[in-house]
């Protein structure tokens, strides 16, 4: 829930105030990311690294799909580039998660 909503006010921002999605939307997407699988009980670990790809999934797919103007091929295309220029923010943020995830995993084992 937590992911979701901040990275939507952070979409709804940058998309305001930069014109499309960028560093704002990137940044607190990584660091609320890693926040979550802090925070997440220890019998729900699994699920800090399942939210954040999907939910950075359906903002920046539903960002795509809804800016551009044009049938449905312009905006299929629009939605694979979209997944594709902003990748590197999705494996940050996701890499971080399972980082926090792995360490908190190890701690209880240990």
């Amino acid at each position: 829930m937590v992911v979701g909503a901040v990275s939507l006010v952070a979409m709804v921002v940058d998309t305001f105030t930069g014109g499309g999605v960028g560093w704002l939307f990137g940044g607190l997407f990584v660091a609320v990311s890693g926040y979550a699988a802090l925070q997440v009980r220890r019998s729900d670990l699994v699920w800090a690294l399942i939210a954040p790809p999907l939910v950075f999934a359906v903002l920046v797919c539903g960002h795509a799909f809804w800016t551009t103007a044009g049938q449905l091929l312009p905006r299929a295309v629009a939605l694979g580039n979209a997944l594709f220029d902003l990748g590197p923010m999705l494996w940050v943020g996701t890499g971080l998660a399972a980082a926090v995830v792995g360490w908190r995993y190890w701690q209880y084992r240990r």
